[in-house]
């Protein structure tokens, strides 16, 4: 369709896109890495993340401000001192530069991961 974009073909120029989770997790999954990005433009870019249960979360501080989205999975997740619950149909936000992670998952946790690029002071 005109002005879709599919995932390997994400330009600066596309109007719109449309992904399915389902195959985002399975090319991720193939990968062996727990990130995938999927899309990128000059304001944001945004990817898929998933931990084991029982894994660890190794990601540090970003320098842009970060959703995310849980599809799947149960955890726990630390933004500097405040502990929030992280289950499907969650939404966390976390400012640039505020240590942060997922922690106790206590089952597989997958997530969707939407990074701003826009400068913050």
């Amino acid at each position: 369709a005109a002005g879709v974009t599919a995932m390997a073909e994400t330009t600066e120029s596309a109007k719109s896109g449309a992904w399915k989770f389902s195959e985002l997790a399975a090319k991720r999954k193939a990968t062996g890495r727990p990130w995938l990005q999927f899309f990128d433009n000059a304001t944001m870019f945004a990817g898929v993340y998933a931990i084991d249960a029982g894994g660890e979360d190794k990601q540090q501080p970003h320098q842009q401000d970060e959703m995310y989205y849980v599809v799947s999975g149960s955890a726990k997740f630390r933004a500097g001192e405040e502990e929030l619950a992280a289950e499907a149909g969650s939404i966390l936000f976390v400012k640039a530069g505020v240590a942060h992670r997922f922690h106790s998952v206590t089952q597989p946790l997958e997530v969707l991961v939407f990074f701003t690029k826009a400068k913050t002071s």
